[in-house]
């Protein structure tokens, strides 16, 4: 069976100009094309907060054939009884906030479902909600109202026929934030055990922090000249959990920190979440030579990545 995790991110979007916005709006009386409908997605307490905001379904920008199921599992992790109004940012320009932008949430895997004991197989589709700044930050907004506008992305666009993506914006304290509802094809693969209490949170806390810059740079050996970011690089959060990035021996390649976040957040979400290491399977869609490698787990990730033949 083909599983697909539905993935939802927060950020501040500057180009959004959209052919057809519609107003925010959820219909709780329509029926979901899915059978695992639990009681958070009752709608009656949510569908008063949406005075404000629009919606956009988008197959070509945000994909096709979205489960909605698979969103409904993702959009549970929002905190959905916070009112407070918290502070959206972007990480890495100095500020303080309750939330560094961008911020995805991904859906479950089911081991019952396809995920043997050894390895993970390969997933066709997941499903991303992104959070991201619209017009300028930081931003405003509540758990609620970010979830009540995810909301009605999902009933109007990946519940509609044909299922797409979309986004919604202009909602919040300041209408400066918006959500995206989009298909995402990951590439990881699980493997081993992690043990442990609590290394998907550390994981998390390792990913929420680190750089998630679009602008492409040079990682590489520290004997080589040119690379901006040397390698093994390894972050540690807790004594529980380890990212490693390396490369194949002395190799440089270039990429992004925004490549190597979405990969992270997909081995956490996908195999750390589960209780299993993982890693990036296929290079060539996280740099441009097809060189980096990126992995999560325990300790043992670490000490996989360092030899000789790495560093100087």
């Amino acid at each position: 069976m083909s599983l697909q995790i539905f993935l939802l991110t927060v950020l501040a979007i500057k180009t959004f100009s959209s052919p057809t916005l519609y107003p925010l709006s959820i219909a709780p009386g329509e029926k979901l094309n899915t059978s695992s409908i639990s009681d958070s997605w009752k709608t009656s307490n949510l569908t008063s907060i949406l005075t404000r905001g629009q919606y956009r379904c988008d197959g070509p920008r945000f994909g096709y054939n979205l489960y909605p199921g698979s969103c409904l599992q993702a959009w549970g992790f929002i905190p959905l009884t916070v009112g407070t109004q918290l502070y959206f940012g972007e990480r890495g320009d100095g500020g303080i906030y309750d939330v560094g932008l961008p911020k995805r949430y991904l859906s479950l895997l089911d081991l019952r479902e396809g995920m043997d004991e050894e390895s993970s197989p390969l997933f066709p589709l997941m499903t991303q909600w992104d959070f991201v700044p619209q017009f300028q930050l930081p931003a405003r907004a509540s758990p609620k109202q970010a979830a009540a506008a995810a909301l009605s992305v999902i009933r109007n666009c990946a519940n509609g026929i044909p299922s797409v993506g979309g986004c919604a914006i202009n909602f919040g304290g300041d209408d400066d934030l918006a959500v995206t509802v989009a298909a995402f094809v990951p590439s990881v693969t699980c493997e081993g055990r992690v043990g442990g209490p609590g290394i998907y949170r550390s994981c998390e806390g390792i990913i929420d922090r680190m750089n998630a810059s679009k602008a492409r740079i040079t990682f590489g050996p520290a004997a080589r000249s040119g690379a901006e970011v040397w390698l093994p690089y390894v972050d540690r959060a807790d004594d529980r959990c380890v990212m490693a990035i390396s490369t194949s021996y002395d190799q440089v390649d270039r990429s992004s920190w925004y490549r190597l976040w979405e990969a992270a957040t997909a081995i956490n979400a996908m195999c750390v979440r589960h209780g299993k290491a993982g890693y990036w399977r296929n290079r060539d869609v996280i740099s441009e030579r097809g060189q980096l490698s990126i992995s999560l787990g325990d300790e043992s990730v670490a000490e996989d990545v360092w030899s000789p033949s790495a560093v100087e």
